[in-house]
């Protein structure tokens, strides 16, 4: 034990003791480590905000193109616009066009099913593909999907990953380490998995095509499967968080269906699942942060806060330890 104190001083004391307490709870229950927008951020994929505001913009501009030809549509909204992501070439040819910050602060349930309504079906998958990897400079040996290979590699009790990203990054980076997985979204749920499972929560978009399914995230995606009781959806999170551990990293807990399934199936007053997250210096993001924290709390989520840094080093390090610790 010693040397484990010595090893997480760089943590304060609260995070220290659920440290040490969720290493205990390894070593008699399975883990489901849970992965939220931080881990494909850290793979050069964009954040939830950049995603989402790339694919209003993209729509915004295209409406504003299609003007052009039809004046009609400045007065009504299209209903089967086509999406060919030209942004930077409309911002050249409409360069008085401006989109207020205000229209992408809307909520963005609402606001993604205001777009997908105005588009053609396929329009729409080939949209948040576009938006989510064009552009982009991917990295495939991210050191933070490296540090989770190593931990479920070596650790029998790691049992599924849940993720709420819609890339196959993971799936990726495993498969180039010989190590075989299932993608497992509602439309393939109920067949047999025999590989490491890895759940994809809202959809999967996988970065080579292939397997589709489909995806979450407009206001009548949310209201069908995920508010259904005996939904696939449900039925995992039920099993998930009452039988076992679960880790959660690169997760906000903005997602108030999350919240809704940790209120329904918290655990026992001494049981807890564990959260790695970590807050900017400012006093604004420390008082968020023990907001947040406090909520957790009361969902039975203890919280270990790593120190911030850009790279995110010290969560990188907390990982190792765990799989350093439950190792010995």
């Amino acid at each position: 034990m010693k040397q484990i104190r010595d090893d997480i001083v760089f943590l304060d004391s609260d995070s220290q003791k659920s440290l040490t307490n969720f290493l205990r709870n390894f070593e008699n229950n399975e883990l489901t480590i849970v992965c939220g927008a931080g881990l494909s951020v850290s793979a050069g994929l964009p954040t939830w905000t950049k995603f989402l505001k790339t694919i209003v913009t993209e729509f915004l501009f295209a409406w504003r193109d299609i003007e052009e030809n039809n004046k009609i549509y400045k007065e009504v909204a299209p209903k089967s616009i086509s999406i060919n992501m030209l942004a930077e070439y409309y911002e050249v040819a409409y360069p008085d066009f401006k989109i207020p910050d205000s229209f992408y602060n809307e909520d963005p349930l609402i606001l993604a099913q205001l777009i997908k309504n105005c588009i053609e079906l396929n329009n729409w998958r080939y949209l948040l593909r576009k938006a989510l990897y064009e552009n982009v400079n991917l990295n495939f040996s991210s050191e933070l999907i490296a540090n989770i290979y190593n931990l479920v590699s070596t650790q029998k009790r790691v049992t599924s990953i849940l993720t709420y990203n819609y890339d196959d990054l993971i799936e990726i980076y495993f498969k180039n380490q010989n190590f075989k997985t299932s993608s497992v979204v509602g439309d393939n749920y109920f067949s047999i998995h025999k590989n490491f499972p890895i759940y994809h929560m809202h959809g999967i978009l996988p970065y080579k095509g292939g397997l589709e399914s489909k995806i979450y995230l407009t206001e009548d995606d949310y209201l069908t499967d995920i508010i259904q009781p005996n939904s696939w959806y449900n039925q995992l999170h039920t099993t998930k968080l009452t039988s076992t551990t679960c880790l959660f990293i690169g997760l906000s807990f903005n997602d108030p269906s999350l919240k809704r399934k940790l209120s329904i199936h918290r655990l026992s007053p001494n049981a807890y699942h564990y959260a790695l997250i970590t807050h900017q210096d400012t006093e604004y993001d420390k008082r968020k942060f023990l907001l947040l924290k406090n909520e957790l709390l009361r969902l039975n989520v203890r919280v270990i806060k790593y120190p911030y840094s850009s790279t995110h080093d010290e969560l990188n390090n907390i990982i190792k330890l765990i799989n350093k610790y439950v190792c010995n």
